[in-house]
């Protein structure tokens, strides 16, 4: 993807959010702060209820020891083996940079109807490709959607990746 069609894409996923609003019933709202440049972000996620993946094993199945908040209803244990949540709605609300909240919106469209073992571990492959010192690893490889490729400029520039993970963040720590 050259330079221009980067930054087209950035600009409208900054100007064009079809996932920036906030969500009354979400079973978790995460917030996160750059105290270096202002941008804050809260995360709205809703977990589906009709269904889980089993956890363990197979691509875009993940870890089964999700930690969840206590007292929600969404808290309930599966019945049978142990399953992993599955993402059925996922928004943003935040204030920023373009590189924040384009990030954000890419992470909603990754994260819905996927697992959450699997949006961790693309969260860590994404601060991985971004902050490594070399050329590192490539949007498009296991882990990390395509995408993200629009953010590879952004090995460069240290005090931009926080903003371009801090999304993906609040998600790779649940």
């Amino acid at each position: 993807m050259d330079m221009d069609s980067r930054g087209t894409l950035i600009m409208d996923t900054y100007r064009n959010p079809r996932y920036r609003y906030a969500q009354e019933d979400s079973d978790l709202i995460l917030e996160e702060v750059n105290r270096s440049c202002g941008d804050r972000v809260q995360l709205y996620v809703r977990f589906r209820r009709d269904t889980a993946v089993p956890g363990k094993g197979e691509p875009g199945q993940g870890d089964s020891s999700i930690p969840t908040r206590a007292g929600s209803e969404a808290d309930a244990p599966v019945s049978g083996t142990e399953r992993e949540r599955v993402i059925g709605e996922i928004s943003f609300q935040g204030e920023g940079c373009s590189v924040c909240l384009s990030s954000a919106e890419l992470l909603c469209r990754f994260a819905r109807g996927r697992g959450l073992g699997e949006i961790q571990r693309s969260a860590r492959a994404f601060e991985s490709f971004l902050t490594v010192e070399t050329e590192g690893g490539q949007a498009g490889e296991p882990g990390i959607p395509e995408e993200l490729s629009v953010f590879r400029d952004l090995q460069r520039f240290p005090m931009r990746q926080k903003c371009a993970l801090m999304a993906w963040r609040m998600m790779a720590t649940l």
